[in-house]
């Protein structure tokens, strides 16, 4: 059955003054989780992307809720952001909430029912609510929601591979939501470097969520580099 609508507004989840990187701990060792979460945020990291994968929706199986409540119950840990790239949202929203996600994302594509009802969960909870979008999914499907979400997550790539490289015809999907949509939190993600880190701020993102460009180098050289290249681009 569905959920009915819920009756909060958007904005729970402002946009920050600046843009950020947020880590992907995906690309993270999964044996070490918490020792990475903790040098990203000894290194700066203002939150931390978390993907929830289940082998259907995408071709890859991810973390999970049980691993997400270990990070959310350590010490000095920044907020933490529940992505679902799953094909039952509804099934699995309640334990990322019950782990403690600071907010959760799911799919477009999951359909209006499961859209629904993963809505009013999020914001019975009090928590922000995203919606997130693959590459070839029309944009529009988002108006009928975007009075109900804080934030929009624009997939630079399909869901589920890591390493490949970000489709600049997305630059384009960020630069239309933020001109029809100027109070909207953007964030984007998939094949983020330094180019495409700035490309994304250029055209309105503001989180600039990052696996391989961070873990790569090392996380206190791959968090700089793709500051610096943040810091440019908003000079420029």
């Amino acid at each position: 059955m569905n959920a009915a609508a819920p009756s909060q507004t958007r904005l729970a989840l402002r946009r920050p003054r600046r843009p950020c990187v947020v880590p992907s701990l995906y690309a993270a060792d999964h044996a070490g989780l918490r020792a990475a979460a903790l040098a990203c945020v000894a290194a700066g990291a203002e939150r931390l992307h978390f993907d929830v994968m289940d082998g259907h929706f995408t071709p890859r199986l991810g973390l999970t809720p049980e691993a997400l409540a270990g990070l959310t119950a350590t010490p000095s840990m920044v907020p933490i952001d529940a992505h679902l790239m799953v094909e039952r949202p509804e099934a699995l929203v309640e334990d990322v909430l019950s782990a403690r996600a600071s907010s959760v994302c799911l799919h477009i594509e999951n359909g209006a029912d499961a859209v629904e009802d993963c809505l009013a969960a999020v914001r019975r909870a009090g928590r922000p609510v995203g919606l997130s979008l693959r590459p070839g999914t029309p944009a529009g499907g988002l108006d009928r929601y975007t009075d109900r979400i804080d934030f929009v997550l624009v997939m630079l790539v399909e869901p589920g591979h890591p390493g490949a490289r970000s489709q600049p015809g997305m630059l384009a999907r960020i630069a239309d939501l933020r001109g029809r949509l100027p109070d909207l939190l953007i964030a984007c993600d998939g094949g983020i470097d330094t180019g495409s880190a700035a490309a994304a701020v250029a055209a309105g993102a503001d989180w600039i969520v990052a696996g391989n460009a961070v873990f790569g180098p090392g996380v206190p050289a791959g968090l700089s580099r793709l500051a610096d290249a943040i810091t440019i681009a908003q000079r420029s």
